[in-house]
C-alpha cells in the first residue's frame, strides 16, 4: 500500500515537536482513572478541580519519562540548554527517515549515528538516527523534571542560599554580621545627632 503523502493543516500552526529518547530505567506508576483495588487516601484533602488535564495525562497508559534534547515550534528548531526529562505518551516515531540510497545517508553522517554513541541529539544536516520525536498541542499539560547531579554542597546548600560552592555558612554569616553593622552605623548616626551646638543651653 503506497504511504499516503503527508499533509498540512491548520493545527500545525500550534505544535510542539519534541525530539529526545524514552528514559529506560525510569518507569512512572500511577493508579488508572477508575481504579478500585487501590485503598482511597484520606490523610489528605480531594482535589476538586474537575478537568485533572494533567492527571489524565499522567494516568495514560502509554505515559513515560523521555530525555529531551530539542524542540521546534513555528518553523524553529531550538537547543534546550542542556537535555531534560519530559513527560511523554509512546515510544515516538523515528524523528528523521534515512534517504532511499542508503549510501548518500552515510556519507552524510559524519560521526557515530547513534546518541548513544556521541551524547548528541544530531549531527550537522541530519539527526541521530536513535532520536525519536514526539508531537504536541502548545496548550497541552504535561510535566518537567529537571534534574541536577552534584554533591550536596552544590546542589542543596548552594542552589537553596544563593551562594557559590564552598562559602554558604560564610555567606550566611557575612549577610547577619552585616546586618548588624547596619544597624550600628543607624545608631552612631542617631548618637551623632544627640549633641547641641555650644552655647545652646544658655
Amino acid at each position: 500500500m503506497a504511504e499516503l503523502e503527508p499533509r498540512e493543516t491548520l493545527l500545525g500552526a500550534s505544535a510542539v515537536y519534541l525530539y529526545g529518547r524514552v528514559v529506560s530505567d525510569l518507569q512512572l506508576v500511577v493508579p488508572k482513572l477508575g481504579d478500585k483495588e487501590l485503598p482511597e487516601d484520606r490523610s489528605r484533602p480531594a482535589r476538586t478541580g474537575t478537568n485533572k488535564f494533567l492527571q489524565r495525562q499522567l494516568r495514560n497508559r502509554n505515559a513515560q519519562i523521555a530525555r529531551i534534547y530539542y524542540f521546534a515550534y513555528e518553523g524553529g528548531l531550538f537547543d534546550l540548554a542542556r537535555p531534560t526529562l519530559f513527560l511523554v505518551h509512546g515510544g515516538g516515531i523515528s524523528a528523521d527517515s534515512p534517504p532511499p540510497d542508503d549510501q548518500l545517508f552515510k556519507r552524510l553522517s559524519r560521526s557515530p549515528g547513534r546518541a548513544t554513541r556521541t551524547g548528541l541529539g544530531r549531527q550537522v544536516g541530519s539527526f541521530a538516527s536513535d532520536m525519536m520525536l514526539w508531537v504536541y498541542d502548545k496548550g497541552d499539560f504535561s510535566m518537567r523534571l529537571d534534574m541536577d547531579t552534584g554533591t550536596f554542597e552544590q546542589i542543596l546548600l548552594a542552589s537553596e542560599s544563593g551562594e557559590s560552592a564552598g562559602s554558604w555558612s560564610g555567606g550566611v554569616m557575612a549577610r547577619s554580621s552585616g546586618s548588624l553593622a547596619r544597624s550600628s552605623g543607624a545608631m552612631a548616626r542617631s548618637s551623632g545627632a544627640m549633641p547641641r551646638r555650644p552655647g545652646d543651653a544658655d
